[in-house]
């Protein structure tokens, strides 16, 4: 004879919900399910913040509220400037000191959200103000190899105990003549991109131009060391100069941007917009330069 089944409350509960036409599942999701986690890379710009002693501290105070933003911006600070290099005449900036900073930046509108380019002793300054480590651009590495040949050449310098004299000075510009010469010979001929660049994708011109014959997307990303020009759409971000060429354009046949950068300069677009009457017109033929160490726009008003 067959024993019959004990069943319990929760087994009844469910019993009752299938005959009703009900099924409810009980598995919980898992902590997988609810946090997914990507790896994508952002556009941020980058502030270098400048050494500054007590009597510069006004005259900081003064440039963050000239360039005070209506709208909170993220910003990468890069810290080389503020970073022992080495020397015995370098001092890194002490934590009071870029709490101050961090501070200014905020109330003029920046959001600083990480550091780069810093010296390993102003990490942990960094790290105990919450503000977490960037890995370098190929310009940072450049920065860095730059300031350690400085270093050496200051203690060679001291060692030797050797004085700049005229002659000295002369093989200096000669040298440097011939760097120049040397730059300007590694210019490659433009970089052509025949079809539009869609949203997610990023193009960079190294050590040249870049010219898209299509569109440039929403959520697309095109860089060069030089000039960059779209003749098509603009409504991604264009960054021209990013090597630091001050002399760097961006032309575009339609001006929609999201964001424009040339060398340290860069502007989000959207109060552009709210500007009717300035020398922006959006969905207009427009060329962007640096003048006076600002943006200049200007847009065709040809119909």
């Amino acid at each position: 004879m067959q024993r019959p089944r004990a069943f319990s409350q929760q087994a009844l509960r469910r019993l009752e919900e299938v005959s009703n036409g009900r099924r409810v599942s009980t598995v919980k999701p898992s902590a997988s399910k609810l946090l997914d986690l990507h790896g994508r890379s952002y556009l941020l710009p980058t502030l270098t913040l400048p050494k500054v002693n007590d009597k510069d501290v006004k005259d900081l105070q003064q440039f963050f509220q000239a360039r005070a933003t209506n709208r909170p911006t993220p910003v990468v600070l890069d810290l080389h400037q503020v970073s022992s290099n080495g020397s015995p005449h370098s001092q890194s900036i002490k934590r009071h000191e870029l709490r101050n900073q961090i501070l200014q930046l905020q109330e003029a509108g920046y959001v600083p959200v990480g550091i780069a380019n810093a010296s390993e002793d102003v990490k942990k300054v960094a790290a105990g103000l919450d503000l977490p480590y960037f890995i370098g651009t190929r310009l940072h590495l450049e920065q860095q190899k730059a300031g350690i040949a400085a270093v050496e050449e200051e203690l060679t310098l001291e060692q030797n105990e050797v004085s700049i004299t005229s002659n000295s000075a002369t093989a200096f510009l000669e040298d440097d003549k011939s760097v120049s010469i040397q730059t300007a010979a590694e210019t490659l001929p433009p970089m052509v991109v025949t079809h539009s660049v869609r949203s997610g994708q990023q193009i960079f011109a190294q050590n040249r131009s870049l010219m898209v014959l299509g569109n440039v997307s929403s959520g697309a990303e095109v860089m060069a060391d030089e000039d960059v020009v779209v003749l098509g759409v603009l409504k991604g971000r264009a960054l021209a100069g990013i090597g630091g060429n001050v002399h760097a354009r961006i032309v575009c046949q339609s001006f929609d941007a999201e964001l424009i950068s040339i060398a340290h300069c860069f502007t989000t677009c959207d109060d552009l917009e709210q500007d009717k009457t300035g020398p922006l017109q959006l969905h207009k033929p427009t060329s962007i330069s640096l003048q006076d160490d600002r943006l200049f726009f200007e847009s065709s008003t040809a119909v």
